[in-house]
This record gives C-alpha cells, structure tokens and sequence, in this order.
C-alpha cells in the first residue's frame, strides 16, 4: 500500500516521526511532502528529514513565504505544482493523507480532482483558530475539501464540536458528521513501556508540574496566580515548569513580584526523558490550563506516570472523559477554577492516579496506527468496488 502524506507541520510537530515509523512497521510504502520556509529551522531539524532516507521517500521543498499567510489559493497551486512535479508518480498513490484542512487539505482536493487519488483529511487548531476566523472567505473551498474526502480525522471531540458550531449548511454539517472519526496523538513508547502507578499521597505538599514552552498561550501567568491564592489560605503548594520560551523573564518578575520564588522552579526545555520522568514522579499534578490547544501529548504523558491532569475547558483532551475521571477542566483565565480543581483532585487522588495510569495505555502509537491502517484499508476496498 503507497501512502503519499501531506504535511507542512512535520518538521515543528516531532510526533509525527513515531506515527511515520509506526506505519511502516505495517508495510506501508510512505511518501512525505514537507513545503517549509528556507531559513526557519536550525541543521539538526532539517537533518531529522534525512532519518528514515532508505524506508521513507521525504519530499522537503523550500518554498514557503511570508505571503503564503495571505495568498491561500496561490500558495496551494504553488504546493500542488511543486509536489507534482517532484514526486511523478501520483498514479501509483493509494491514498493521500492531507494532515492540516487548509494547508495540506488543499493539495490532496488538487490531487484528488486531477488524479482521482483518495485522501481523507485531518484538522487542526490552526484550521478553526485562524483560517476559519480571519480568512473566513474560504469556507466554499473549505467546503469542496470537506465534500471530496474519503474520512475526516479530528483527534479530540471539542475540535469536531467547533467545527460543527462554524457550519452552517445544515447538508454540509452532515457530511462532516458521517465522514468523522475521532482519533487521538500517541505518546512515545517510552511512556507506554515506563507506566506508573503512584501509591497514595497524604499530600504534606502539593506539587505541581507544567510542561510547555513558556508562552501566553500555554498561560503559564494563570498557574503562578494560583499557586500564590493557594499559599495564601496556607495550602503547602509548589509548582516546576518544563520548557524555554519567550515568557522566561516575564514569569520570572512575576513570581517575585507575588513573592513565590521559593514555591517556583524553571527547569528550562529537558530532553532527556528519564529526567523528564522523574520530575513527573515526584510531582502530584500536572497543570496545563493553555488558552488553546489541539491535543496535548504532554497530558498523556503526565497521566502515564499517575499524575492528575488539569486542562482547559473545550481545548484539547477536553470531553474525553468525564470530570474527575482523569481529571479536571477550568476556564483558561480563572484563578478560582485552578485552585479549586486543584483542591478537589487532592480529595479524589488514588482513584484518579490510578485511571490516570490506566487510561494512559490506549495511546500507544501501535493501536493509533492500526486504526489508520483500517482506514487506508477501508478507502481502497471502496475505491474498488
């Protein structure tokens, strides 16, 4: 089976290399179209495109512009024409794996009008936060790429929810909801094979733990408050931060500022997953209420180690699972919502770590694989027919 995947996003979103691996250890003859901007990424980003050289075709093209924010339908032709005349060999695709709607979705419809090749297409954050919002004059392309898909992939529920709530041709919203499944991110099987279960906590301290880059997205401001209303009514709470990022100083002023220091470390960005691993160990709960996010892998992860997990109200695992479950959610700018879901998961602790434990095995990167494999199968037996 020949894959051909469309995907502006691989060489930023390192996930999708153990997705890439995964299929091929199911036989999959891979292709992979990267369009990025020259300039934009250090040596060792561009040499990850050169790993799997021998097993997977990777097309890289440096083609990207600053325009191509604005100019949406020449930007695609331009992919299009640049795929097309690099790869030669559309006739022999089986399917075509678009991984954002816009910007890899509208080379798969191109592809699919002139060579009748299947695709299914998945969306992304960036699909309903930007295009859909600003370039909303796009939404009868949108539409045409939505119509002529075999599949339409959302990796969480709320995704599927926004994108339903910004239709609104009653025909088209049931095209989307026949053609949906919903599948989520793996985490790498280093988590899967280091699973752990926490014993019970009497809690002499509560810790904390956010790991993200340090941005106004991942909202880094909203935990340092609440730890600080926290240790004013005399809870013994800390929290870690795991990554690097442009808030660094920011963050930093602001713990001195609420007079925290002492409750707050910065680690900076860990590679090392066995380090990774034990700060996740020695921690209580995780906390990441980002103002949006598509997924989250770094929930999982923390979940694989036992920890609690507190996310943002209609932004990545959200609806999942029900409250509790795994966790809790919280308005994005709440101080009370943290601190009280922090307070409440402290009461349930044991049986949540627990599920937590659990519920972090069905993210293995094998099962996700397989389901798309079912998917690829499904498409060329209905193409055959």
């Amino acid at each position: 089976m020949k894959i051909l995947h469309i995907n502006v996003c691989y060489i930023t979103d390192k996930f999708y290399e153990t997705f890439y691996e995964n299929l091929l250890l199911k036989g999959l003859e891979q292709t992979i179209y990267v369009p990025y901007k020259k300039d934009n990424y250090k040596s060792e980003d561009l040499d990850r495109l050169k790993k799997h050289k021998k097993d997977i075709k990777i097309i890289a093209s440096p083609i990207k512009t600053l325009a191509d924010r604005v100019l949406y339908h020449a930007k695609i032709e331009k992919y299009f024409n640049d795929l097309e005349k690099k790869s030669n060999y559309f006739e022999k695709i089986d399917v075509i794996h678009a991984h954002s709607l816009f910007s890899d979705g509208g080379v798969a419809y191109y592809a699919n009008k002139k060579y009748n090749i299947p695709f299914i297409v998945a969306v992304r954050t960036t699909d309903t936060d930007y295009y859909l919002k600003y370039m909303f004059f796009l939404k009868p392309f949108m539409k045409k790429i939505f119509e002529k898909a075999s599949k339409i992939v959302f990796i969480s529920p709320n995704l599927q929810k926004k994108v339903l709530n910004i239709i609104t041709d009653a025909k088209l919203k049931e095209v989307i909801k026949e053609k949906s499944i919903i599948i989520p991110n793996g985490i790498d099987k280093f988590w899967i094979e280091n699973n752990y279960v926490k014993t019970s906590n009497s809690f002499p301290q509560i810790k904390l733990i956010q790991v993200g880059r340090l941005t106004k997205r991942k909202n880094q401001k909203l935990t340092l408050l609440s730890v600080s209303n926290l240790l004013s009514k005399n809870y013994n709470v800390s929290v870690d931060f795991v990554g690097d990022g442009e808030d660094y100083k920011k963050l930093k002023a602001l713990s001195r500022k609420l007079k925290i220091e002492d409750k707050v470390k910065f680690y900076g960005y860990i590679e090392d997953k066995n380090v990774l691993l034990e700060l996740y160990r020695k921690s209580d709960i995780f906390v990441l209420p980002s103002h949006t996010e598509t997924f989250g892998i770094s929930y999982i992860e923390a979940m694989s180690q036992g920890l609690p997990v507190i996310y943002t109200k209609n932004q990545g695992i959200d609806e999942y699972y029900k409250e509790f479950e795994v966790g809790c959610h919280v308005n994005s700018y709440s101080v009370s919502e943290l601190c009280d879901g922090i307070l409440k998961i402290v009461e349930k602790y044991n049986e949540i770590s627990k599920t937590c434990s659990r519920e972090s095995l069905k993210y293995d990167w094998d099962n996700i694989a397989n389901q798309y494999l079912f998917i690829y199968n499904e498409i060329i037996f209905n193409k055959i027919k």
